[in-house]
């Protein structure tokens, strides 16, 4: 991908499903009632899923956006960054979606020591869901901070969107270093509008590119 228009067009869409799917993201107190409901969390499963069908195309608009950039060593390392940091949002929406949400509807109907197993699986889950989001958060902040240091020397890219990189990564990844970041949907969301906002500016100054 390296026309600017298909460039410009993957980020924003990307990003912008990416705030949808934080928008309607449900909590984990709703995917809890609803198990215990009986229900079966229909939309867990969805925007689990479509958050990872958001993946490839936000990864090749990063790569058309790292292809235009000057310092071009330093903008494919953090496409690098940003792939490996994308194995592992891939797997946190997995286990999100796809493993607790299933466990909590089986732990309702389970009773004894096998429903004490299923709700040892379902800490475990989350554990490594966390574990795996923070990873995300690191590595898509490096990424962004190496985006941001590459648009250096190009007059496309103002001094402000470089510093909104810069104060976004510092924000995702001081926080996590720090142990002070929470990411439960209101702060996970934090982070994903942080990056949106800067993907966002960063998609519009590339659209004006002439192709």
């Amino acid at each position: 991908m390296s026309h600017p228009s298909r460039v410009s067009a993957a980020l924003i869409v990307g990003m912008l499903g990416s705030l949808v799917v934080m928008a309607l993201h449900p909590t984990g107190q709703d995917v809890v009632a609803i198990a215990n409901a009986g229900g079966r969390d229909v939309m867990a499963r969805a925007i689990h899923a479509f958050a990872i069908g958001l993946q490839p195309l936000l990864l090749a608009g990063y790569l058309g956006l790292a292809l235009m950039l000057p310092n071009r060593d330093l903008a494919v390392f953090g496409v690098v960054t940003y792939a490996v940091g994308t194995s592992a949002v891939v797997g946190a929406a997995t286990l999100a979606g796809l493993v607790i949400t299933p466990l909590l509807e089986a732990s309702v109907s389970t009773t004894g020591v096998a429903q004490e197993i299923v709700l040892s699986q379902i800490r475990f889950a989350f554990a490594m869901n966390q574990a795996l989001t923070k990873v995300f958060v690191s590595l898509g902040g490096i990424a962004i901070a190496c985006w941001s240091i590459a648009m250096r020397g190009d007059a496309r890219f103002p001094a402000t969107l470089r510093w909104l990189g810069i104060t976004v990564a510092v924000i995702g990844v001081g926080g996590i270093a720090a142990g002070r970041l929470a990411l439960d949907v209101q702060g996970f969301g934090m982070i994903v509008l942080g990056q949106a906002s800067w993907t966002c500016w960063a998609a519009v100054c590339v659209a004006r590119t002439r192709a």
